[in-house]
């Protein structure tokens, strides 16, 4: 057994004697400091508010816009007497006219105008809505007739022909007769679309060669034949309107798979038991047209975004259905779209 009388009474140990690095840590100990906890910052994104609704006018302040139009006017109407050259002139003093709703002025400056310019597009269709206000009676008709005429020698404007299309069906549509109303007799009814036909041919004709856009004017037409075979359905009526399909299909058209489907619901209407025969036929016919109209809409495409009229692929390259080359009458037709289109 070892002897304890020697060890040191830890017991007895004075601890005030112990200097300070006997207490200190080992070196190697981590020093854990406690921060106090982060202060999160939330800000909370108010809802935009929308811009304030504009504020309308005051009667005082149209009130003295109207009177400052009607200053200007004739203002500008004398220097036009002093030269009515100006152009720019001529367009202003019509807008002003517009806004003073000064109807006979407004007659007379565009008349005024276009024994020297021609007018734009949206220039004679405000003509022509204008005028259509009036043409509930026959002097009215006559006169909106007359402006479509002089809009047409113009320029070609497929838009223009529309508004036509429009007038001359809702015209028909008045007369007609429908549920409900005096229905008129046969020989009116035989005449009434006689003349209607004899119209809107008029522009079918005129927008043929607009490879583009000429189904806008086509559609209508055949949805006017189309109505005629459905309220008078007859053996004729059938075969005129199959005839008008397949004439169309054989005519150079981006749109011709819409007129395909057209004719293939109206075959499926009136002559089912004959569809897959009467299909097959029109396929051979439409598939030629459709290969054309495709390689065509490239240059079509051009014409419409091409800045430049004398970048355009040269006019002898675009394809034609028949031949592989465009026929004269429509090469004649579509010089006029490449400089038209500049403007």
């Amino acid at each position: 057994m070892p002897d304890t009388t020697d060890m040191p009474d830890t017991n007895n140990m004075d601890t005030d004697n112990l200097s300070s690095s006997d207490m200190s840590p080992p070196e190697n100990n981590v020093e854990v400091v406690l921060e106090t906890p982060m202060q999160l910052e939330v800000t909370v994104e108010q809802p935009a508010l929308p811009p304030p609704a504009p504020q309308e006018e005051s009667e005082t302040e149209q009130a003295q816009k109207t009177l400052n139009t009607l200053e200007l006017i004739p203002e500008i109407a004398d220097q036009l007497n002093q030269d009515n050259s100006q152009y720019d002139l001529h367009v202003q003093l019509i807008s002003l006219l517009q806004q003073a709703d000064l109807a006979d002025q407004l007659e007379m400056a565009r008349e005024n105008m276009h024994d020297i310019y021609p007018l734009t597009e949206n220039m004679w269709l405000d003509w022509i809505n204008d005028a259509r206000k009036e043409a509930q009676t026959e002097q009215g008709e006559e006169r909106l007739r007359q402006i479509y005429g002089e809009a047409e020698k113009d320029y070609f404007s497929i838009a223009i022909w529309k508004s036509y299309i429009d007038f001359i069906l809702e015209k028909f549509h008045s007369q007609i007769g429908t549920d409900g109303k005096e229905q008129p007799s046969m020989d009116d009814v035989a005449e009434l679309i006689d003349s209607t036909r004899e119209d809107l041919l008029r522009a079918v004709r005129a927008c043929n060669y607009h490879v583009l856009q000429s189904h806008e004017i086509w559609n209508p037409y055949i949805d006017f034949e189309l109505e005629i075979l459905e309220r008078y359905p007859s053996p004729d009526g059938f075969a005129k309107v199959k005839q008008l399909f397949l004439e169309r299909l054989d005519a150079l058209h981006i749109a011709c798979e819409e007129t395909f489907n057209k004719y293939s619901t109206f075959i499926s209407t009136y002559d089912n038991a004959n569809y897959e025969n009467s299909l097959v036929e029109a396929n051979k016919i439409y598939a030629k047209t459709k290969e054309a109209a495709e390689a065509r809409d490239y240059y079509e495409q051009q014409l419409v975004c091409e800045p430049n009229p004398f970048r355009f692929p040269k006019i002898s390259s675009w394809t034609h259905p028949r031949s592989h080359r465009i026929r004269f009458a429509e090469r004649n037709w579509i010089f006029p779209r490449c400089i038209l289109s500049i403007y």
